[in-house]
This record gives C-alpha cells, structure tokens and sequence, in this order.
C-alpha cells in the first residue's frame, strides 16, 4: 500500500474514535512517512487502546524523536532503527529491538520485556528499574543518567557501569562493578551485603547507610544522613 493510501485509511479508522484535535491535526499536517511516524510515537499507546494497529515502521524510520511506548504494539522494529530520543516503554513487547539500537533519551521500562537488549546498547537518560528483568545488561552499557533501582534483579551489572542518579540497593545481591565511581543523587545502603568499590567517591542525595556493616570507601564525600 502507497503511503497516502495508507494514511487515508488510518486518518478514517482513528476519527471513529473522537481524536485529540491537536494530535490529530498534527497527524493530518504531517507531509512525509518520517514526519507521520513522529506523531504515531507519540500516541502508540491511545491507539494501541483502541485496537487500532498502524502497521509496521518502515525501514526509511531509523529513530523516535520523543518518547515511544512499544507496550502492545505487535510489530518488530525495522533493523535500521538506533534510538530514541524520549523515555522507552518495553513491557508487554514481544520482540527483540534491532541490534543496532543504541540508546534512550529517558527512563527505560524493561519489566515485563522477556529479550535481552542488543550488545550495541549503552545507555539511558533517565531512571532505569531492573526489578523483575531476567537478563543481564549488555557488555557496552555503561550508565544511567536517573535513579537506578536494583532491588530483586538477580545479574551483575557489567563491569563498565560507571554511575547513575540515585541509587537503590536493598535487596541486590551482587557487588557493584569496580569502575562504579557515584551515584548523582541519594544513595541507599540499608541491607547491602556488599562493600562498595574502592573507586565509589560520592553520592549527590541522602545517605542511607543504616544497618549497613561495612565501612565506606576511603575518601568518599558527600550525602547527607
């Protein structure tokens, strides 16, 4: 089906169900496939919610401007797709991503997401929750820029996992990787059995370290108690 078929078709089967009018004027304006697909991004999960699959990615889309939320959606990924720039929701998503894809701008949601992520993947901008994966990170990925939160996932992390915001300890039971070196936000020790990395040199938040039995890192600064 050419593009503007396909289009014509989708703009018929979304106005049956009383539209957004400024998400919808913006589908309407949108004057290229990439351009369309943008707004598509940004309202997958309303139109996931009313049963209204808009078919597959094209190849010629390698990237989500904002955030995308794949929870639902019931197509793979076109092998060129590398990013996207917002937050990524995994959970429910009954497929690998492409093995190029590198990175989110955001939080990601993995819980629920059945697929190790690709080697190529290094990083998310925002929170990452672990509870409740069952695969290790890959190899290459290195930090996340919000909280971590470790509770209940049973893999190290890999050992060039550098820092993250916050961090949240409890109920992990592996030491952190040795070129961990902070956490930008608070920092919660309580119940850890592990000491931290001789390279762990602050935290930017509260300090929660009750009832935790070892000593901290030599030199380390900050966090408040």
């Amino acid at each position: 089906m050419k593009y503007h078929e396909w289009k014509a078709a989708l703009k018929a089967e979304i106005e049956q169900h009383t539209p957004c009018e400024k998400q919808f004027n913006a589908f309407v304006k949108a004057r290229s496939i990439n351009g369309t697909w943008q707004v598509i991004f940004k309202n997958l999960e309303w139109l996931i919610l009313r049963n209204i699959d808009p078919g597959p990615i094209p190849s010629s889309v390698t990237q989500c401007d904002g955030w995308i939320d794949l929870r639902g959606y019931d197509h793979p990924l076109p092998e060129g797709f590398t990013h996207c720039d917002g937050s990524l929701l995994l959970g429910g998503y009954d497929h690998p991503l492409p093995k190029g894809f590198t990175h989110c701008g955001g939080y990601l949601v993995l819980e629920g997401y059945n697929h190790p992520l690709p080697e190529t993947f290094t990083h998310c901008g925002g929170w990452l929750n672990l509870e409740g994966y069952d695969h290790p990170l890959p190899e290459g990925f290195t930090h996340c820029g919000g909280s971590l939160y470790l509770s209940g996932y049973d893999h190290p992390l890999p050992e060039g996992f550098t820092h993250c915001g916050g961090l949240f300890l409890w109920g992990y039971d592996h030491p952190l990787p040795k070129s961990f070196t902070h956490c930008g936000g608070s920092l919660f020790l309580r119940y850890y059995k592990h000491p931290l990395p001789k390279g762990f040199t602050h935290c930017g938040g509260n300090l929660c370290s009750r009832e935790y039995e070892h000593p901290l890192p030599e030199g380390f600064q900050g966090g408040r108690k």
